[in-house]
């Protein structure tokens, strides 16, 4: 019984999968020299940080847990909005489809874990507001127009209040049905 192996080289198939990585090395090379990934980088971290400090130790988990969940409710929103080209970035942390993580898995969950706690429900409102008022007419033009890290190219930044002021709402429900069980 004689055995014979082939070894077939398809040079198509050698081409398309270099062709994938080139992208990867230009992202590097033209990403960690920027001071706006430097800057998306800080964003990401820095704010976990603070909190880790100033946070008050009592209901961690479920200020934690709350913000989790308005992390994924964020990034669902976002990758709707950049599917549908309603914005776009300009930079990227990581080379992934999905928008900037700063502000979906850091500045807004860890802004809105600052700010509950077990308030009455006219408070709720209020401090909601006062965050979706200060994320869409501070945040949006910050990370937009100054930064240029966002390009919103067919929304209108007062949309977004009653989103900021909904995930706030949904967090701070979350927040106190799961403090008092």
């Amino acid at each position: 019984m004689n055995i014979t192996v082939k070894c077939i080289i398809r040079p198509k198939k050698i081409e398309n999968e270099y062709q994938e990585v080139v992208p990867i090395e230009d992202f590097v090379r033209s990403s960690i020299i920027s001071w706006k990934w430097w800057t998306c980088l800080a964003l990401s971290v820095l704010p976990w940080i603070l909190w880790l400090i100033y946070d008050r130790r009592d209901y961690r988990k479920q200020r934690l847990y709350a913000g989790a969940v308005i992390a994924l409710i964020s990034c669902i929103l976002d990758a709707l909005g950049v599917t549908l080209g309603y914005w776009e970035y300009n930079v990227q942390l990581l080379p992934i489809p999905i928008g900037i993580l700063p502000y979906d898995f850091t500045l807004i969950p860890v802004i809105i874990m600052f700010m509950i706690k077990s308030d009455s429900i006219k408070q709720v409102f209020i401090k909601g507001s006062l965050f979706s008022f200060l994320t869409t007419y501070i945040g949006h033009p910050l990370f937009d127009q100054w930064l240029h890290f966002v390009n919103h190219t067919h929304w209108e930044n007062s949309l977004s209040l009653p989103i900021y002021l909904l995930l706030y709402i949904i967090a701070n429900w979350l927040f106190l049905k799961l403090s008092y069980r």
